[in-house]
């Protein structure tokens, strides 16, 4: 598995190095054949590199760990990075301009976009370049592909003075971790679909954040346990 995910974003990143010394961009990019092609061998470079994850997460799944908490937080790392790839998906469908061309039978230089209710390009988070006026899909795919740094570094932290292995539960919060993860992911996600922008949070997207925060802390209270020990390990973790 490690050779096919190597080999794969040696690829990926040698097709987008030789689109940008074209001058012209490697995603959703089918202006010419040559573009078509090479956005074609990215795409189905991602479903075999997508694959090979699946295969990892089993992996991990049927591993012995000798520390179990940190075998769970690698777990629902693994497993918040499949689901995130997956979500990339959503970007590579046409939008409906763009299906329009197509049903039309007009020549179209781009199929699918990551900003949901405008053209890509427009204004951006400084340095980041997500959409300040609208939905962006990016913002879900970077969670979501990142949950095996992520997750795993918070878990690195909380264990590596055991300070929070209290009563067994230290396996239980990782997998209640990456729960929660998943619903963030998911938030982010409807947000973007919805058209509505990271930086103007509408009140579905703020209810549907308490409801989260509410539920995320509710399982984790809610975990076997000592509830004082639990409230102390909660209360410094997020500190």
């Amino acid at each position: 598995m490690g050779w096919i995910l190597a080999a794969v974003l040696v690829l990926e990143v040698a097709i987008i190095d030789i689109q940008a010394a074209r001058g012209t961009t490697s995603h959703f990019n089918v202006g010419t054949v040559l573009d078509g092609v090479l956005f074609s061998v990215m795409g189905s470079s991602i479903a075999i590199l997508w694959l090979a994850s699946i295969g990892v997460l089993l992996a991990l799944f049927r591993q012995r760990f000798e520390d179990t908490a940190w075998g769970w937080w690698l777990r629902m790392g693994m497993l918040i990075t499949v689901l995130g790839s997956a979500a990339g998906g959503l970007m590579v469908r046409p939008t409906s301009t763009q299906l329009e061309k197509l049903q039309s039978h007009q020549p179209v230089s781009v199929v699918g976009a990551h900003t949901v209710g405008a053209p890509d390009g427009g204004p951006g988070v400084s340095g980041l370049g997500w959409s300040t006026e609208h939905g962006d899909l990016r913002i879900p795919h970077f969670f979501g592909l990142h949950g095996i740094q992520i997750l795993p570094f918070v878990g690195w932290l909380m264990l590596r003075r055991r300070r929070y292995a209290i009563d067994g539960r230290d396996a239980s919060i990782a997998a209640a971790a990456g729960i929660g993860y998943i619903g963030f992911v998911a938030i982010l996600t409807w947000q973007a679909l919805r058209g509505i922008s990271i930086v103007s949070l509408d009140g579905l997207t703020m209810t549907a954040l308490v409801i989260w925060t509410a539920v995320s802390a509710g399982i984790f209270f809610l975990l076997p346990g000592n509830p004082d020990h639990a409230k102390d390990a909660f209360t410094r973790s997020t500190i």
